[in-house]
């Protein structure tokens, strides 16, 4: 949008997100002119919501548990699973996506057990577009 006036601090507040191109033209009392250009990224947010219990019993409804993000789908990802001793009891990585298959399963050493009924904590490591490394820390139950 364009904007016309005198202002000592001029500013705009976008809308949305994308990339805006910004040139301002400033004139002194005498009448000289300058002019600067640039570009504005506006990113989106990076948030990821995660449930606090799962159901890994086979019947397809929450049998497994995999966090939904905002600005994450597409993007590679790391899933520790953690015992409440803080033994790495599985890991899981590949590609955020809305498939919830992806997610931890309720299995422990490499699938060769299921877990019990407990409290787990969970830490993922992702990384953004630009590059900018994410961690999330939190806990889930798993009920059988």
């Amino acid at each position: 949008s364009n904007t016309t006036g005198t202002y000592y601090l001029p500013s705009h507040t976008y809308a949305d997100t994308g990339v805006y191109y910004i040139t301002q033209w400033v004139y002194t009392p005498d009448g000289c002119m300058d002019i600067i250009t640039d570009t504005l990224h506006i990113y989106g947010e990076y948030i990821l919501f995660a449930p606090s219990a799962f159901t890994p019993n086979g019947d397809e409804d929450n049998d497994f548990f995999m966090p939904k993000g905002i600005g994450v789908v597409g993007e590679e990802f790391e899933m520790y699973i953690y015992d409440r001793w803080g033994d790495q009891i599985d890991k899981v990585t590949g590609v955020w996506s809305d498939d919830p298959a992806i997610g931890w399963d309720g299995h422990a050493n490499e699938g060769k057990r299921e877990a019990q009924t407990d409290v787990y904590v969970w830490l993922i490591k992702t990384q953004d577009f630009r590059g900018e490394e994410h961690e999330y820390i939190g806990h889930v139950t798993l009920i059988k």
